[in-house]
């Protein structure tokens, strides 16, 4: 029998990128962090979007071989072939409707601004080696998942 909650249960996963087609739409602090995180697990290619220019400690990110860099708006052709989404444009609106087209599309979505609107959230992340582990609040208050993460990190050495 399925649980039944008004909240939206998250189903824990640990995803292999290699081979997958990634959009970062905004590139401001959020966006910026998922971009890096992208970065450490090797995705096929990144298409990272902002209307600004990027700041310069964003340029060797976006210098990497499988990022391509566009100062521009979303489209919504940017989704074409893209398995995984982070919306984090810094415009509620604009995120919603990356969100609601990745639904349509069956495209995996992080809204950053209304997790719910999304199909997964991104909990916070301590690493040591090839060891990982991974602490959610729901996407309620990711201050929380953060600052249990030196523990995480200390715990794993």
């Amino acid at each position: 029998m399925p649980h039944e909650s008004p909240e939206k249960n998250f189903y824990p996963l640990f995803l292999d990128l290699s081979g997958l087609h990634c959009l970062v739409a905004g590139l401001g602090g959020v966006g910026s962090r998922k971009l890096q995180g992208l970065l450490h697990c090797a995705p096929a290619s990144i298409l990272a979007l902002d209307m600004e220019a990027p700041a310069a400690e964003l340029r060797p990110l976006l210098e990497q071989p499988c990022v391509r860099f566009e100062q521009r708006p979303f489209r919504d052709d940017d989704l074409d072939g893209r398995q995984l989404v982070f919306a984090a444009t810094g415009n509620a609106e604009v995120n919603r409707h990356i969100a609601l087209l990745c639904r349509e599309r069956h495209i995996l979505c992080n809204c950053i601004d209304a997790p719910a609107e999304g199909s997964f959230i991104v909990p916070a992340v301590a690493r040591s080696g090839s060891m990982a582990l991974a602490l959610s609040t729901g996407g309620a208050s990711p201050a929380l998942s953060r600052r249990w993460k030196g523990e995480l990190t200390t715990w794993l050495e």
